[in-house]
């Protein structure tokens, strides 16, 4: 697959199609609405499963577009820029991996008919006669409450699977935890013995996981950008002085260096995306690069923007917390930046061993 510089028109249209539709969904007022309530209109389940969007990434065969991570990355820049209260990263990857074991459950998932929690933790799943079992405690499963089914990665006989279990399973019991992101509930999830089929057992946990950072890291940009345009719209209008404050050099420094990081984060990801699609090399060197960057610089350009609000940026009523909490959220999840750099360095240090050798 030839590396291509800038977007293409049709990935252009796939992000105008998405912004348009969750600035739509996704007003200040739903996002206040659904903290309250933690419940998801109708309306929405309609549009998203209208949309085409969820369905990115699923083959033809299930009725979706048969695109890469590439042409997913506008999809979830877009929702990070709304603080999405919906799992979209976790329906495109629950919708692919599904398709061919599942294909009537990654329908539903296009649809916004069900939805798909994808657990953070791993779990030794047991065989007993043609069945399997799962025993164990998961902390803070994103959506788990909302959800109807679970991916969960387990280890199988030595063999690395993804588990689908079913949350409505006596088995299963949902306890819900408070959320740093308060557009992303969270559960903790008690497995009591549950027994699932081989059929429940599904192959790709490496490519899937993959895929989900990468959407991890996308969201973030998403949501500093979010930041950064509402800090620089305030600069505009906020005097001090006499003076709009987005004449002081110090704030118009801070500014210039944080959409060097967003435009920095930009390329990062779309390189990753690409190395992810086409197979390459390089491909989990760049995921790790991507997610490390996003998950510090992302951070550092929502608190930069809650600094240049002053008083009002720190308030519950302003948005601009959300993003920051969901950045948060996002970097601590799918692998710290500490944990990413970690890979890095020893993934270097295996290669210029074997150049040494």
């Amino acid at each position: 697959m030839p590396l291509q510089y800038g977007w293409s028109e049709e990935q252009l249209l796939i992000a105008d199609s998405a912004g348009k539709l969750f600035a739509d969904v996704f007003s200040s007022a739903a996002l206040r609405v659904f903290m309250r309530d933690q419940v998801w209109p109708e309306q929405w389940r309609r549009d998203l499963g209208e949309s085409g969007l969820l369905g990115i990434c699923a083959p033809v065969e299930v009725g979706g577009a048969a695109q890469g991570a590439t042409d997913a990355l506008a999809i979830l820049i877009a929702a990070g820029r709304r603080a999405a209260p919906w799992p979209i990263a976790e329906s495109i990857a629950a919708a692919m991996v599904l398709s061919r074991s599942h294909p009537h459950i990654a329908r539903a998932v296009m649809n916004a008919e069900t939805v798909v929690a994808f657990a953070t933790q791993s779990l030794v799943a047991v065989r007993q006669g043609d069945r399997w079992r799962l025993s164990g405690n998961l902390d803070a499963v994103p959506w788990a409450n909302l959800a109807r089914w679970l991916l969960l990665e387990v280890t199988a006989e030595g063999e690395k699977r993804l588990a689908l279990l079913d949350l409505q399973s006596a088995e299963i019991t949902c306890e819900t935890r408070k959320s740093i992101d308060p557009c992303c509930p969270m559960a903790r999830v008690i497995l009591n013995n549950i027994s699932f089929s081989s059929t429940d057992l599904l192959s790709g946990v490496e490519r899937v996981g993959h895929l989900r950072t990468l959407f991890a890291a996308a969201e973030m940009l998403g949501a500093a950008q979010t930041s950064l345009n509402l800090a620089v719209d305030y600069m505009k209008v906020r005097k001090q002085f006499g003076q709009q404050i987005g004449r002081f050099q110090a704030l118009k420094h801070i500014a210039a260096n944080d959409a060097l990081y967003i435009e920095s984060m930009r390329l990062a990801i779309e390189y990753a995306a690409w190395a992810h699609d086409a197979n390459a090399d390089d491909a989990e060197m760049a995921l790790h690069v991507a997610k490390q960057y996003c998950s510090q610089n992302a951070r550092s350009v929502a608190e930069d923007s809650i600094q240049c609000h002053g008083g009002i940026g720190f308030t519950w009523d302003y948005d601009l917390h959300l993003y920051l909490r969901r950045i948060l959220r996002l970097g601590a999840s799918l692998g710290t930046a500490v944990e990413h750099r970690e890979a890095i360095a020893t993934a270097l240090i295996e290669q210029f061993s074997r150049v040494a050798r």
